[in-house]
C-alpha cells in the first residue's frame, strides 16, 4: 500500500517524527526510520532519544514517500550530507514524493527541489533559503513536494500523507479512530 522512509539525524524534532511515523504505521502503511549516522540511537531537539531501524546508507528499494522531520539541528545536518541531497534531487527528478516540515524544508532547497512561493516552512527559517515567497499556509504541496509549518502542524501533515497515499477515506477513518475529527 505505502512504504515511507523517514529520515533522523540528531537534533530532530521529537513532534514532528514520531506524529508522522504513528500516524502512518495507524494508517497500516509500512514507515521505517533511517538514522543519518547509523543504527544508534538519534536524540531530538528536547532529549527524546530514537533507535532507528536501519542506517540512512543501508536503504534499499523504491520507497512511495520520504518524510524529514524538522528540528534546526537535525535539518541542518541532513542538509550538509551529500547521499541525502542527492538521495532527494533524483526523488523529486522523477516525480517521487517528498514531504518536509518546520526547519527541514531547509534540506529541499539546498537540494534544489524548492521553486519560490511553492512551499512553506518554519516562520524565519526561509531567510537561510534561496528559495523565496514562502506560503503563509499550514501545509503546501506542489509538484509532490510536501511542506508544512511546525510542531503545531505535524497531525495535518501526517494525515495529509496518509491522504496522499492511502486515499481520503483512509486518512479520515485514522482521524476519527484518534478523535482528531
Amino acid at each position: 500500500m505505502g512504504r515511507v522512509l523517514v529520515l533522523l539525524a540528531g537534533g530532530f524534532e521529537e513532534v514532528e517524527a514520531v506524529t508522522v511515523v504513528d500516524v502512518l504505521r495507524r494508517a497500516e502503511l509500512e514507515v521505517i526510520t533511517a538514522g543519518l549516522e547509523g543504527r544508534e540511537a538519534v536524540e531530538g531537539s528536547h532529549g527524546v532519544a530514537i533507535v532507528p531501524d536501519i542506517a540512512f546508507s543501508q536503504r534499499k528499494g523504491e520507497w512511495d514517500l520520504v518524510v524529514l522531520p524538522g528540528g534546526m539541528e537535525g535539518a541542518e545536518a541532513l542538509a550538509k550530507s551529500d547521499s541525502v541531497l542527492e538521495f532527494i534531487r533524483d526523488r523529486a527528478a522523477r516525480g517521487r514524493l517528498v514531504a518536509a516540515i518546520c526547519a527541514a524544508p531547509l534540506v529541499l532547497d539546498r537540494a534544489g527541489v524548492l521553486r519560490d512561493g511553492e512551499f512553506t516552512c518554519y516562520p524565519g527559517v526561509e531567510s537561510q533559503m534561496q528559495a523565496t515567497g514562502r506560503r503563509h499556509e499550514k501545509l503546501v504541496d506542489e509538484r509532490g513536494i510536501i511542506t508544512s509549518q511546525s510542531p503545531a502542524t505535524a497531525m495535518e501533515f501526517a494525515l495529509y500523507l496518509v491522504g496522499r497515499l492511502a486515499g481520503a477515506s483512509r486518512s479520515k477513518d485514522v482521524a476519527r479512530a484518534m478523535l482528531v475529527v
